[in-house]
């Protein structure tokens, strides 16, 4: 199901000079399971030009530290 996305986004990477993939689960990227969740659940399309529902900047925040921890 995902194998596709992965296969585009690795045939996209090869365009670049540099070009790293990390996976980092879902404990560290808490966001975009969220954002995932909120589009899943929203009944139209869009998309946010200015800033982000607040439980997505929370969850951003968080997701900072996991990954630059102080």
């Amino acid at each position: 199901m995902i194998r596709p996305f992965i296969h585009d986004a690795k045939v996209l990477g090869e365009s670049f000079r540099s070009c790293q993939f990390v996976f980092i689960g879902r404990t560290g990227n808490r966001t975009a399971h969220i954002m995932a969740s909120m589009g899943r659940e929203a009944s139209t399309g869009g998309f946010w030009v200015e800033e982000a529902p607040s439980p997505v900047l929370f969850s951003a925040a968080t997701d900072r530290k996991w990954v630059n921890p102080p």
